[in-house]
């Protein structure tokens, strides 16, 4: 079985952009740059064969690439908050490429949580038992963070990315990616 999900990558200006937004939160661990996405859809744990015909299917897709706009920070978790995140302009593009997906996982015989689509990239994970401070620290950074200048990206690809849990955090690797309409390999993601 393999914990996976599907994400738009965000790397080059778009990361040092958020990477420049994020100061040390004690109690809370910033996400490397490496690692920023946007979730598209969590897949769990699946087997491999189900991975390799959902890939298949999302090949098809293909998009037109499209602009997304990281508008503010907030908290994420409800009465547990477990992440902090720089939160997207849920654009018609965006939310259709995220229902196709979703339409996408379901055909290839993947169950999935339905949840609300909330696009957003994480930029902090909060520990399951944060220190007694810690939501004040991240108040105190929130508020630091009104005002600020919006974040674009220009989403290009999307990958299905392998996610396996350790103790320092989660560790990614991409399975396979889908480059958008009219592009080719070498584009930079999330520019």
């Amino acid at each position: 079985m393999i914990r996976s999900f599907i994400a738009i990558p965000v790397r080059g200006e778009a990361a040092r952009q958020i990477r420049g937004r994020q100061s040390p939160i004690p109690g809370a661990r910033a996400v490397p740059d490496e690692d920023f996405h946007l979730t598209l859809a969590f897949l769990g744990d699946q087997p491999e064969g189900a991975l390799r015909d959902l890939a298949d299917d999302l090949d098809a897709l293909a998009p037109d690439p499209f602009e997304i706009t990281l508008t503010h920070a907030d908290v994420m978790g409800g009465s547990d908050p477990r992440v902090v995140a720089l939160m997207a302009d849920p654009t018609p593009s965006l939310t259709r490429l995220q229902e196709r997906i979703t339409r996408c996982v379901r055909a290839a015989g993947i169950e999935m949580a339905r949840r609300r689509f909330r696009p957003h990239v994480t930029l902090y994970r909060l520990p399951r038992a944060p220190a007694p401070d810690t939501h004040e620290k991240i108040q105190a950074w929130l508020s630091r963070q009104a005002g600020t200048a919006s974040i674009s990206i220009t989403a290009t690809m999307f990958e299905l990315i392998e996610s396996r849990l350790t103790p320092d955090g989660p560790v990614y690797t991409t399975l396979a990616d889908f480059q958008f309409a009219g592009l080719s390999a070498g584009v930079d993601p999330g520019s």
